[in-house]
């Protein structure tokens, strides 16, 4: 059994934010990528390990709903009255 290491970080957030998004909680999730085997090597992945990934997979979370928002309020049609007033 060798030590757990990370092969991709940001690719296994990502993976575990798209089993979030169809629907799996988060521990679920991550138990899900982890069987994948292809963003780590190695067995058992500490518990600060998991804790910190279930951080940066939250975080990632929050950050693509502002990103989403943020994509809605620009593209909000603006009615031509409006528009001819500016």
């Amino acid at each position: 059994m060798s030590q757990f290491r990370w092969i991709d970080r940001n690719e296994a957030i990502e993976r575990v934010a798209t089993y979030v998004r169809r629907g799996f909680n988060l521990t679920d999730s991550i138990d899900r990528m982890l069987e994948e085997g292809r963003y780590s090597n190695g067995e058992g992945i500490s518990e600060l390990q998991r804790k910190r990934l279930e951080a940066d997979v939250q975080r990632f979370l929050e950050e693509q709903q502002e990103v989403q928002e943020q994509k809605q309020e620009k593209e909000e049609y603006v009615p031509a009255w409006i528009r001819l007033r500016r």
